[in-house]
């Protein structure tokens, strides 16, 4: 099912993706960056958190396996045919913070998996996709 996009996350809004693997995290173009596979999920929407002061030590508490996170603007996803829909009821049941700061993202829009790959590749190689907490 698309997803509803949420107008009231504007896109200047910081977004965080937790990336558990080490294998999600590839060193190309001379920069870290998120793997395609770290932002697919299965089930077309993929996890996030509203990223803000505390929120990557809140994550690093929650997932302290976790290798890295990218932190990214909302826009990007827009841009690439994606919209952001706030999903409080499936927050992780421990998460200290705001249980609204959790949200997924996907296509808008039915779309074959070919297409929704090239714009999954567009999002994780735009420079404005940063690695941070990186192990």
């Amino acid at each position: 099912m698309p997803i509803r996009d949420d107008a009231s996350i504007p896109d200047h809004t910081a977004l965080c993706r937790v990336l558990i693997k080490r294998q999600w995290v590839s060193n190309k173009g001379g920069r870290p960056r998120p793997t395609s596979d770290s932002f697919n999920d299965c089930t077309g929407e993929t996890s996030c958190f509203v990223s803000g002061p505390n929120t990557i030590a809140e994550l690093r508490r929650l997932f302290p396996d976790a290798f890295a996170f990218a932190t990214f603007p909302a826009r990007i996803l827009r841009e690439n045919g994606f919209g952001i829909e706030r999903r409080p009821e499936d927050c992780h049941p421990d998460y200290h913070g705001n249980s609204q700061d959790h949200v997924v993202f996907g296509p808008t829009e039915a779309l074959s998996r070919k297409d929704c790959e090239r714009r999954v590749s567009a999002i994780v190689k735009h420079l404005d996709v940063v690695i941070d907490g990186l192990l």
